[in-house]
């Protein structure tokens, strides 16, 4: 990229930041299945030290818009990027800024470094380490994770 792509870019991106302060939102998806919405909210002091998390449900009637808009776009997106022939990742998600009451801009897509929130306190211990609730949300995130793979790799044959 050249130093002038740079700048598009960041005058692009630019364009949004005052909006972080409300937050960035997140769909959690395996395959076209959302799994749930993240709302993370970042403190005014040390940055990303201070993120408030909010988790709601795949049905959360006030992402409603968000969600079906969204899930109605994917293979238009997968178009944009050259991937219309492709399956979807297991695991992934989508980023959005809040820049209206009822509009929301994408930020970021992501399929390589993907998380479990529930699992994190594993990293460095164990699995056992966790609360018993969030050994189960995060192997039932784990589960569906898998069970989407193994119907792409069944579809495949």
């Amino acid at each position: 990229m050249t130093k002038r792509e740079v700048k598009i870019e960041q005058q692009q991106n630019d364009t949004y930041v005052f909006f972080v302060e409300e937050g960035e939102f997140r769909l959690l998806m395996t395959g076209d299945t959302l799994i749930r919405i993240e709302h993370f909210t970042y403190g005014k002091g040390s940055g990303i030290s201070e993120v408030i998390s909010t988790l709601y449900p795949a049905d959360e009637p006030k992402f409603a818009n968000l969600v079906e808009t969204f899930l109605q776009q994917i293979p238009h997106y997968m178009e944009a990027m050259g991937l219309e022939n492709e399956d979807l990742p297991a695991f992934w998600t989508s980023d959005f800024i809040k820049v209206s009451k009822n509009e929301y801009v994408i930020c970021e897509m992501n399929a390589s470094c993907v998380g479990i929130m529930e699992l994190y306190g594993a990293m460095g211990s164990s699995f056992e380490a966790l609360s018993a609730e969030n050994q189960k949300i995060g192997q039932d995130i784990a589960n569906m994770i898998g069970a989407t793979a193994v119907k792409e790799l069944k579809a495949r044959r």
